[in-house]
């Protein structure tokens, strides 16, 4: 062969099974095909189909959180910010198929492109479903697991200190199984969204968040 002619280069690799893929590298002049057992390729499906309802996303609707831009409903404030420190209305639909039980927890910023949450305002674990959706009343007790916020077990309303604006996120999670945590005790947690998020990713089917502001 002469010195810079170009030559294609074929390699065929046979891995038990019937299904297979042609790959090009078309920086180059290789040409793979590749045969996939069928077994594999059935895993990577199912993969893939697990991955999409772990991110299914949860339609969420309250009257007093109507938007990050749009300050929060004072009943939902301490009393010290002139609220009723009353618990937000909520209405979750669209929840994943295989949803047995929700999560609500309400955390707060006080930078509103911070990544970290600074306090927990409200826990609520394992509320169990009998059908696709869900509504809470202002106001009103979730019979569900009642956890810790920052302070206390309960819900906690939006109490930032004099001039200061806190930004306020309420997710709602759903779940194929019972979160095992814990609410009295000295291992009791108040979790952010974030940490829960990370300690219970695998029986997490979906989640939705409103986010708002309160000063």
């Amino acid at each position: 062969m002469a010195f810079g002619s170009k030559r294609k280069l074929n390699t065929h690799v046979t891995l038990n099974g019937t299904s297979g893929q042609r790959l090009r590298n078309n920086g180059g002049n290789m040409t793979v095909f590749v045969k996939y057992p069928l077994a594999v390729l059935i895993s990577l499906m199912l993969l893939v189909v697990a991955t999409s309802v772990a991110r299914a996303e949860i339609q969420l609707h309250s009257n007093g959180i109507a938007g990050e831009t749009v300050k929060m409903s004072t009943a939902y404030a301490c009393m010290r910010a002139g609220g009723r420190n009353q618990t937000p209305d909520l209405r979750v639909s669209g929840l994943p198929v295989g949803t047995s039980h929700l999560v609500i927890i309400m955390d707060y910023r006080t930078d509103k492109y911070g990544k970290t949450a600074k306090g927990v305002n409200w826990n609520v674990f394992n509320i169990e479903m009998a059908d696709d959706n869900f509504r809470l009343n202002a106001g009103a007790k979730p019979l569900g697991l009642i956890g810790r916020n920052s302070k206390k077990i309960g819900y906690r309303g939006m109490c930032p200190s004099d001039g200061e604006t806190r930004y306020y996120r309420l997710a709602v999670f759903a779940l194929k199984a019972e979160a095992s945590v814990k609410v009295q005790g000295f291992s009791a947690k108040a979790y952010t969204i974030e940490e829960f998020q990370k300690h219970f990713h695998n029986i997490i089917l979906g989640k939705g968040i409103l986010e708002s502001y309160f000063r």
